[in-house]
């Protein structure tokens, strides 16, 4: 943000205190360009099936805002147990059919 004509970036204290950095020092940073893909920008191939099975979920899926993909593909990609993933896959899919 800019204040003053200064900008001002927020950082997290568990960064500023691996960097050795207290408040209010002023520091200089680079910012480069992360151009590799989320974990959850991937769509999984078990989920991709799912969406295959159902068209009234896969146009949906298709007109969802990225973020409410990211969050659908984290709670599948984060399950534990096969069983936990399948059930995940099912409500993720059962809601999509329901959008319509």
């Amino acid at each position: 943000m800019m204040y003053g004509g200064v900008f001002h970036l927020g950082v997290h204290k568990a960064t500023l205190a691996e960097a050795g950095v207290r408040a209010p020092a002023r520091v200089k940073v680079t910012i480069e360009l992360d151009d590799e893909p989320l974990p959850t920008d991937t769509v999984p191939d078990d989920l991709a099936q799912g969406l295959k099975r159902s068209a009234s979920a896969s146009a949906a899926w298709k007109v969802l805002r990225p973020s409410v993909k990211r969050e659908a593909v984290k709670s599948v990609i984060s399950a534990k147990k096969p069983e936990t993933r399948a059930s995940r896959i099912e409500k993720v899919i059962a809601s999509l059919s329901i959008r319509r």
